[in-house]
């Protein structure tokens, strides 16, 4: 009797179909991280596996795929609403799938980086989808908690995806690219379990309500690149600083990796509190973190500093990116919330790819520093005049605008 009740309770039914929406869409957030991270510890083992090939263009095959994630994200965010978003987003899986595990089967260097290129389109495609998602379902309370799991998901399998993947190049470097089989299973869940998003029809709003809200997303665009030019020294050079201050192998370099990475999941799990308690105080609570755990790492004398800083960073940037992204979804209008969330995806993804440029310029300022020391240094100094700006903006904000009907501004 009481099973039959319990499995005939219209609101049982109803509260099983949201949690299968939920792991549709925390499934997605899964690739967001690891399209290049999962396969950073393989690239030691291309030096033997073709040693004619420059170590400038093995390291493409980290950042080519950024590269292109720009164009897809751009590309998906003018298409999203013109045609079925489930057919969108399975064609980005399908492409994240081929583009991964096709690598593992190529013969010349080339042709990897040709599959890489198409990686690139597929995650374009499924980056704005993990946010676009949440943006379509979930409101207020509900959309930042949404927001703080999917970093949460992204973070803990940027942890272990070069963990796995590490493993499987130790029997053959080709194995390694199995690991983005996984996009194979976010497939399957998305494909019985993702329901369509409706579109987005608020009632009307206003066109100068539209422009201001946009102004606001091109703002965070922009401040998305600038974070990832900043940012991106860490995962690029943290190997290069252990080794110059003696610290350790190879493995140190791995685990300081972990360990910025994790303190990001860590800081996930309580992110709607974060949010709720600094409220429009949270971006500059995040980069004086970042400055902080910058300076300890940059300048610290032992392992210990060394590692402290790196987490205190990295809790930083677990703060800092989601909320970027939450802000997003926030001033986004309703109807063109792929767009907005395109733009920004794009805009952090050409930070990443321009990073190394924007560090090589700045060392022509260095005339004594050891180079690592100066890049750490240099972005700790970026860090702090960002604290300082953004302490400005809230005193005197370059824009003024109302928060638009359709949304909910927590600040």
């Amino acid at each position: 009797m009481y099973h039959n009740t319990l499995f005939c309770n219209p609101a049982w039914k109803t509260n099983l179909i949201m949690d299968k929406t939920k792991l549709s869409v925390l499934s997605i957030s899964a690739l967001n991280i690891m399209t290049n991270a999962s396969i950073a510890p393989v690239l030691v083992y291309f030096d033997q596996a073709f040693p004619e090939v420059p170590l400038t263009n093995i390291r493409l095959m980290l950042t080519l795929p950024a590269l292109f994630i720009i164009l897809s994200s751009l590309i998906t965010g003018s298409i999203a609403n013109k045609m079925p978003k489930r057919s969108l987003l399975f064609i980005g899986l399908l492409l994240y799938l081929i583009g991964g595990i096709g690598a593992g089967f190529c013969h010349t260097f080339t042709a990897i980086l040709g599959f890489r290129i198409i990686l690139g389109f597929g995650a374009g495609v499924t980056n704005t989808f993990s946010t676009v998602l949440i943006s379509s379902f979930y409101t207020g309370d509900e959309r930042m908690r949404m927001v703080g799991n999917a970093t949460l998901v992204s973070h803990l399998v940027a942890v272990l995806a070069p963990l796995l993947a590490g493993w499987l190049a130790k029997f053959a470097w080709r194995y390694a690219f199995g690991i983005y089989g996984i996009a194979l299973i976010v497939w399957i869940i998305t494909f019985f379990w993702l329901p369509e998003p409706q579109s987005g029809n608020h009632g009307i709003i206003k066109n100068k309500e539209v422009m201001q809200g946009m102004n606001m997303v091109y703002i965070i665009a922009f401040n998305a690149s600038l974070f990832m030019v900043s940012f991106y020294i860490f995962p690029t050079g943290i190997a290069h600083l252990i080794n110059a201050r003696e610290f350790g192998e190879s493995q140190i370099a791995g685990l300081a990796a972990s360990f910025s990475t994790l303190a990001a999941a860590l800081i996930n799990i309580i992110f709607t509190h974060v949010m709720k308690f600094f409220k429009k105080y949270v971006w500059s609570f995040a980069i004086s973190l970042l400055a902080g755990g910058f300076y300890l790492t940059a300048c610290t004398p032992n392992t210990l500093l060394l590692f402290t800083g790196i987490f205190v960073s990295g809790i930083g940037t677990g703060i800092l990116f989601p909320a970027i992204m939450l802000r997003t979804t926030q001033y986004a209008p309703q109807n063109d919330a792929s767009r907005s969330v395109s733009l920004v995806v794009a805009g952090s993804n050409l930070g990443q790819f321009l990073s190394p440029l924007f560090y090589s310029l700045l060392q022509r300022a260095n005339t004594e520093m050891i180079p690592i020391y100066f890049d750490f240094r240099s972005a700790t100094f970026l860090y702090v005049i960002a604290l300082f700006i953004s302490l400005l903006l809230l005193k005197f904000p370059l824009v003024r605008v109302q928060p638009l009907p359709t949304i909910e501004i927590n600040t």
